[in-house]
């Protein structure tokens, strides 16, 4: 990761967005696969929660880390964050946008009862043990849920559901980098060798 000649960091590895999704709980409630709009989302979120059963349909994380999906769905309503290096929010869309997110909480009560204080241990832990149908996350967390459900059989993955003004699905790519100038060899060799592919793969499994 260079710019303008300077190197400032040696990747380590990239997250693709995506949606994880019960799909023995789809199947239990008639659905045909995972929902590709919010429209849909919300329709598959009706059917698939079940309070009586302790059973929600979207792990919700309004804990640590919440305002990077509070972001997505304003953008997905057509409310930019930034353009241009200036704050863009356009007011009408973002309320709207608001609005549908909390609602999931607030009015449709597909979300578990802890949702504003979830985080990602707690959407986690949720989905892996049958809370919730639904978790928005990344690939990140694709070794975890697969140590504790069935893939294919039990959950599967789709693309993040799309927005009424845009699809939102972000790539974050993670580097490593020198913080000072310490044994600036070693340092260099040290982030090279986990720049590497048999290493990267070696951590990720």
């Amino acid at each position: 990761m260079s710019q303008d000649g300077a190197i400032y960091a040696v990747p380590a590895y990239a997250f693709v967005d995506w949606m994880y999704y019960r799909k023995d709980y789809f199947e239990e409630a008639g659905l045909s696969g995972p929902p590709k709009t919010f429209d849909e989302f919300v329709a598959a979120c009706r059917k698939l929660t079940d309070p009586a059963k302790g059973r929600y349909a979207f792990g919700m994380r309004g804990g640590a880390g919440a305002f990077k999906y509070v972001i997505d769905v304003m953008e997905a309503f057509g409310s930019p964050i930034v353009k241009d290096g200036q704050a863009a929010i356009d007011k009408a869309a973002a309320v709207e946008a608001i609005t549908f997110y909390s609602s999931l909480f607030l009015k449709e009560k597909v979300a578990p009862p802890s949702a504003p204080n979830d985080s990602y241990r707690q959407i986690m832990e949720g989905f892996r043990t049958g809370q919730t149908a639904m978790v928005w996350h990344h690939t990140g967390s694709l070794i975890e849920i697969s140590a504790a459900l069935k893939p294919g059989e039990q959950f599967a993955t789709a693309p993040m559901p799309a927005g009424p003004k845009a699809h939102i699905a972000r790539v974050a790519y993670a580097g490593n980098g020198i913080m000072k100038d310490d044994n600036i060899d070693a340092a260099w060799d040290w982030i090279s060798f986990w720049g590497e592919k048999d290493a990267a793969i070696a951590l990720l499994e």
